[in-house]
């Protein structure tokens, strides 16, 4: 290579004449459906952006770091899931080009140029994708399952794009660059890897950001109020900052009485910026130091390597206790659509260019004021997100979904609560049943439908309705919620007219209208291949939950339920039947009766496996109160109450599933 440096579009890459090696001890391929979703969306979103702007900008999308070997091919040092993804993205599109409905062109395009060393089944099932082998015939332990998820998950993203797939892929292959880095032949690789793996962090956006708005601080002529409003931007930054930590132990005990509540720690008391800044800047008089901050500036944080926050005090809990839904730079823009009330793109590459737009290029005579509204909303929606948000929680030995907030005993004990509990019910925090548990169920369904990082706009929907609420209840807040996902579900993924818009409906509350069952445009959204949203099959699963404590059921597999990251819609009745199996009707085959979401893993087992195969694989979880879908066990019992499972058994359960869509959706109905 004489180029040490060649930037490439993602077509030149994939005809590339090299040959690409993915060695032994890189990792296998793993993007699951947050890392291709975001792969999808972000060339979607320069795509369209060109196209609005009228200016075809490149995007270039990373690296490739290579080592070129004795016999010429390409060692894949750094790259290789980005790489395999683009490589599977092409041999899905070539499959959807030769559709007679197909969009797109890929004679160009012939087979993989990478490899995977000492991993045949990789080799081989990225070998028979190309080739066309039906998916079905690839399930079994000679195959990699990661691969084909990755396929099937890329697949069901191209199709979701619909008429927008010609430009996409314009834009893909002809603007979409990533630039081939090699390293020297005379490298060390093993000391290359050190090196990798000890670099210190990158200065990130956000970090520009807080430089940014700390120099509109530096304007306030007033030099005391200016080091106290420094010294409280800074404060709340780094304590907002920190998405595994609860918000209060960014600050130090006394601290937290005054802004989070006398003996409390689970309220927060001020009103506006100034009554904050007044606050947090009294003397607290317990002999602590006060934290002293001064003003970083862009160059200096660019010198300077950042630390890592330190602890207040001994008793903030580990970091790995909770885990966030979202990381910090996309919720700055959470925070910034909740407290403008406008449009902001919630996606973190136009973070810069969001906070330009909303504050730093406001009027001189309005950007300190408007600085300082938005570190008061920044630290009310931290503390909003930590006490009404779902976490994932590892405690105990047990991974699972959590709704809690922090509490203040005395001095030397504070702990955390489910949040609609009161104190006396703290014993039976792990139960099945009452408020908490009901509001952590809907947000897990909405937060499971919707797993990538950008564009959380059900979290959004969520901040914003906390933000404005005067006292936060949880019938007040479940109330706001429930309307939110009908509005989702029917006013957008079922309705049959013009998709509602997700600003209009959170911020404008967009009615939306029931359903009409006789409809055929709604049997179209429902069957398989028109479903937009998994939050479809996963509301469903809401409502018979709903349903079935709502009639007092004592079936633990029921109450037990709980939502995971489910990605693959299961025909019950397989597309592809075994030898000696009848292949059913097209009509009744993609019917939302027939269809359910499981984990891609089952979904690989189990796709060619008879309905009755199917219920027994399941029976195993089911004993342990264990099941991956509340709809699939309707399915079961419709199944064993006649010992069948055909066309009658998929329209009885559709109609017992839609009759529950219908009257759900007739509830708080404006037009």
């Amino acid at each position: 290579m004489n180029n040490p440096v060649q930037s490439f579009t993602v077509r030149e890459l994939l005809v590339d004449d090299c040959r690409y090696v993915v060695p032994m001890y890189q990792r296998n391929y793993a993007w699951g459906e947050g890392e291709i979703n975001q792969l999808i969306q972000d060339v979607l979103d320069y795509q369209e952006k060109s196209q609005r702007e009228r200016e075809t900008q490149p995007y270039y999308i990373g690296t490739l770091v290579v080592y070129e070997r004795a016999d010429g091919s390409l060692e894949v040092i750094d790259g290789q899931q980005r790489f395999t993804t683009l490589t599977l993205l092409a041999i899905c599109l070539k499959r959807l080009a030769k559709l007679p409905s197909a969009l797109v062109k890929m004679d160009w395009y012939h087979k993989p140029n990478l490899d995977f060393e000492s991993r045949p089944k990789s080799s081989q099932t990225l070998a028979s994708l190309s080739q066309g082998v039906d998916k079905h015939h690839l399930a079994g332990t000679e195959h990699n399952e990661d691969v084909l998820n990755g396929f099937d998950l890329l697949d069901k993203g191209l199709q979701a794009l619909g008429e927008r797939l010609t430009a996409f892929c314009d834009y893909l292959f002809t603007q979409v660059r990533i630039a081939r880095v090699p390293v020297p032949k005379d490298t060390d690789l093993n000391h290359y890897f050190e090196v990798m793996n000890s670099r210190g962090e990158q200065l990130e956006k956000h970090e520009v950001v807080k430089a940014r708005l700390m120099s509109i601080l530096n304007n306030i002529p007033n030099q005391n109020i200016q080091d106290a409003n420094m010294t409280l931007l800074s404060k709340v930054w780094d304590a907002a900052s920190n998405m595994e930590r609860y918000v209060q132990y960014g600050f130090t005990p006394a601290e937290r009485h005054l802004i989070f509540g006398q003996n409390d720690w689970g309220l927060f008391t001020p009103e506006d910026f100034n009554e904050l800044l007044a606050t947090a800047t009294k003397p607290t008089g317990d002999g602590s130091k006060q934290q002293e901050t001064i003003e970083r500036s862009l160059e200096n944080i660019l010198t300077v390597p950042p630390v890592s926050a330190t602890q207040t005090d001994d008793k903030t809990p580990a970091p790995e206790r909770f885990n966030s839904v979202i990381n910090f730079s996309n919720f700055l823009l959470q925070v910034l659509r909740v407290w403008t009330s406008e449009d902001v793109a919630l996606d973190d590459k136009q973070l810069l260019e969001q906070f330009d737009k909303h504050i730093l290029r406001l009027p001189d005579d309005r950007r300190v004021q408007a600085v300082q509204g938005f570190i008061f909303a920044l630290l009310k929606c931290k503390y909003l997100f930590d006490q009404f948000i779902i976490k994932r929680e590892f405690a105990q030995g047990e991974d699972k979904w959590s709704l809690k907030r922090l509490h203040f005993y005395n001095e030397k004990s504070q702990s955390y609560i489910n949040t609609f509990d009161s104190i006396a019910q703290e014993n039976s925090e792990d139960g099945y049943e009452g408020d908490n548990r009901r509001v952590l169920m809907l947000l897990s369904a909405l937060h499971v439908s919707t797993p990538t990082q950008v564009y959380k706009h059900w979290l959004n929907g969520a901040l914003f309705a906390l933000y404005s609420m005067q006292k936060v209840t949880a019938q007040g807040y479940l109330q706001r919620l429930e309307g939110m996902a009908r509005q989702f579900v029917y006013g957008r993924f079922l309705s049959v007219e013009e998709p509602a818009d997700y600003f209009a409906m959170i911020y404008q509350r967009q009615p939306y209208k029931a359903l009409q069952l006789n409809l055929p445009e709604l049997a179209q959204r429902m069957q398989y291949g028109g479903i937009e949203n998994n939050l479809v099959f996963n509301y469903l699963d809401y409502l018979l939950w709903c349903d079935a404590l709502a009639k007092s059921t004592t079936d633990s597999v029921i109450k037990q339920f709980e939502f995971t990251f489910r990605s693959s819609v299961e025909h019950f009745y397989p597309q592809h039947p075994m030898d000696g199996h009848a292949k059913l009707d097209e009509k009744s085959l993609h019917r939302f009766g027939n269809l359910c979401l499981i984990s891609h893993s089952k979904n690989s087992r189990l796709s060619n496996f008879q309905p009755k195969a199917k219920r027994d694989h399941f029976r195993a979880a089911i004993s342990k109160k264990q099941i991956d879908s509340l709809k699939i066990y309707e399915m079961f019992k419709v199944m064993d109450g006649a010992d069948d499972w055909g066309a009658l058994q998929i329209e009885k359960h559709e109609q017992q599933t839609l009759a529950l869509f219908e009257n759900d959706s007739k509830i708080g109905v404006q037009g």
